[in-house]
């Protein structure tokens, strides 16, 4: 059995003056490492094994370099662009679609 890690927190002890700023190095660094993506591919819908884009989750190719929209207008375009999509790409409402054709009929 393995003993357990505990801080040095944990036991009532200081860290030594080092110790914050190399910490906080660590969490910087942290923050910029480079992932794989795990995106799924559309060619065979395995996970994507691209390294992601510094500080990000996602690779270049699978949308880490975005920003989303920032403008306006971009924005605008974006919210009229979602109700246009089908829900089968939305992957909801297929129970309701199911159910409309025995809730339109009569009611005999």
């Amino acid at each position: 059995m393995r003993p357990v890690r505990a801080g040095a927190n944990n036991f009532g002890m200081k860290l030594p003056a080092w110790a914050p700023k190399y910490l906080a190095k660590q969490r910087a660094g942290k923050a910029n490492r480079r992932v794989p993506c795990g995106a799924r591919r559309r060619s065979d819908g395995k996970p994507c094994e691209a390294l992601s884009v510094p500080g990000k989750r996602r690779c270049k190719w699978h949308g880490g370099c975005s920003t989303g929209p920032r403008t306006a207008a971009g924005k605008a375009k974006v919210a009229q662009n979602l109700p246009g999509r089908s829900p089968a790409k939305r992957g909801g409402n297929s129970r309701r679609r199911a159910l409309e054709p025995l809730t339109t009929g009569n009611p005999n």
